[in-house]
């Protein structure tokens, strides 16, 4: 059976040459962007591109990856647990560890600090191991064999959550339990049994949801999976058993994707299957594999682990080696296309400058000011002011010096200088108006004549500075006498000329002998 979904849950500048190529892709782009979202919400499948076998030759138990996707393999009845460089660096042996601690390692998961964690199926106990980066040091060991809080019985997968906290399925105990970790150690939390309503079977994985919930299955065939709420209360069955699409024969490892959908180790029916979130319903949304030991082939697959990247490794444990999978990732540019900003579109940096969870390289208004990308001269920021509406910010001014209240002495005349900003069109030019008060009149700088001319206080007189985004202005001591100076700026954009809008003065400073 199926759960139900659950009910929470005006001067228009031409645009560039370069930016007139980027739009025409994107129209191309998004045609078959839309025609690939058209094919998958026909067929209702997520797809799964075989990449090869990333670790050939191991004996694998429960396997894990750690958020840089290196790949941990615990080796059963070979004591060690070995660890793989990720898809980027061709998968190459970086380390083992557990020589001489570890007598039967079933399963490993990895945190979100990098800290490992060991099912040991031969003593019935959990190793704590430090970060792969820190040399994966042992810090303690947690449990031993018996029925109570803190021991284990028949351990088998191993999985963590955020908080971190730890979660171990327990064959022979028929329960899982669940555990908080610190300082080499671990403090027991609950444990909650997984038979009723019975009958189950033997308990051998968990997985735990956005939702801080439980998926238990069980490796004895004619049994489906098992949904528990995050305090253990039995919630509903996940499939029926059987070897139909959606259907399961003796499931082992499972594992949650980064949006909370269910990826499983069908062992019995040699497949992976792929599973909708709680809030969908757990539907089913694709599978690959059938039995062999070929390419797309599968021989009791035993567990499975998701990897930056849209990829996904699988323990093919009969054929003894660890195949590499990428999923639901038709682009191919390593964004599973649930989270793509653009799905259909290889846009592998996945840039949203506007946060609209539209990806830039299929957005028609990149940077979300209103303005479609054709007729915006400034796509890629969002003005704070725009009066003439080109998308641009307009110019402005600023870090003017000297500084108000500032004391300049007379012999060292003055020496204005500042920034001025345009946004991508840039600074054409620079004004300033440096002014001094006489009474109830003023007077105002003039570069060309080089000495200051009496005009009217409400009329600022402005001469051009020299330099555009850094700009200086220098006035000689012959033409500087004792008084108090008003400085006031204004910035001219290219292309638009549009001018900084500036009615107050941005330094007034006094001369002094």
């Amino acid at each position: 059976m199926l759960l139900a979904p659950n009910s929470d849950i005006r001067v228009r500048p031409r645009p560039h040459s370069r930016l007139r190529v980027r739009l025409l892709a994107f129209a191309v782009a998004s045609i078959a962007a839309f025609a690939i979202a058209a094919a998958h919400a026909q067929n209702g499948s997520a797809a799964f591109q075989w990449e090869g076998t990333a670790v050939a030759a191991v004996n694998p138990g429960m396997i894990a990856t750690d958020g840089a996707g290196r790949i941990y393999v615990p080796l059963r009845h070979g004591g060690v647990v070995q660890v793989y460089d990720n898809a980027r660096n061709g998968h190459r042996p970086l380390t083992n560890f557990g020589s001489g601690l570890i007598q039967d390692p079933v399963s490993v998961t990895v945190d979100i600090r990098g800290n490992t964690y060991v099912a040991d199926a031969g003593r019935n106990v959990v190793l704590l191991f430090g970060p792969y980066i820190s040399g994966s040091s042992y810090l303690g060991t947690v449990g031993g064999p018996g029925t109570a809080l803190g021991q284990f019985g028949g351990p088998r997968q191993i999985a963590n959550d955020n908080d971190p906290r730890i979660y171990v399925a327990e064959a022979l105990n028929g329960r899982v339990q669940a555990l908080a970790p610190a300082r080499g150690s671990a403090t027991n939390l609950f444990a909650f049994g997984v038979a009723y309503p019975g009958p189950f079977g033997v308990a051998s994985g968990v997985a735990v949801d956005a939702r801080s919930n439980f998926i238990v299955s069980s490796e004895t065939p004619g049994t489906s999976l098992r949904y528990f709420d995050s305090r253990g209360g039995f919630v509903g069955g996940i499939g029926t058993p059987g070897a139909a699409p959606g259907q399961f024969n003796g499931p082992r490892g499972l594992a949650t994707d980064p949006i909370g959908r269910l990826l499983v180790a069908d062992t019995g029916n040699h497949r992976v299957s792929f599973f909708n979130t709680f809030a969908g319903g757990f539907g089913f949304l694709g599978q690959i594999g059938s039995a062999g030991a070929g390419v797309g082939n599968f021989n009791a697959p035993g567990s499975l682990a998701t990897a930056p990247g849209a990829l996904l490794y699988v323990a093919d444990n009969g054929n003894q080696r660890v195949v590499r999978l990428r999923y639901d990732d038709a682009d191919r540019d390593g964004a599973i296309d649930a989270t793509d900003g653009c799905p259909g579109i290889f846009n592998p940096n996945q840039t949203d400058r506007d946060g609209d969870r539209r990806g830039d390289d299929c957005d028609d208004d990149i940077d979300g000011d209103g303005i479609g990308n054709p007729a915006d001269a400034c796509p890629f920021t969002k003005p704070f002011d725009d009066r003439n509406s080109d998308g641009c910010q307009d110019p402005t001014t600023s870090s003017v010096k000297p500084k108000s209240k500032k004391k300049v002495k007379r012999s060292r005349g003055l020496k204005i200088s500042g920034r001025a900003y345009a946004d991508r069109l840039g600074v054409a030019r620079v004004l300033v108006a440096v002014g001094r008060r006489e009474a109830r009149k003023c007077s105002w700088y003039s570069v060309k004549r080089k000495r200051f001319l009496r005009g009217s206080c409400k009329r600022p007189r402005y001469s051009r500075a020299r330099g555009t985004r850094r700009w200086r202005m220098k006035i000689s001591a012959k033409s500087v006498r004792p008084g108090r100076y008003r400085i006031y700026t204004k910035a001219v954009q290219k292309r638009s000329r549009l001018v900084e809008k500036s009615t107050r003065a941005r330094s007034t400073i006094r001369v002094v002998r």
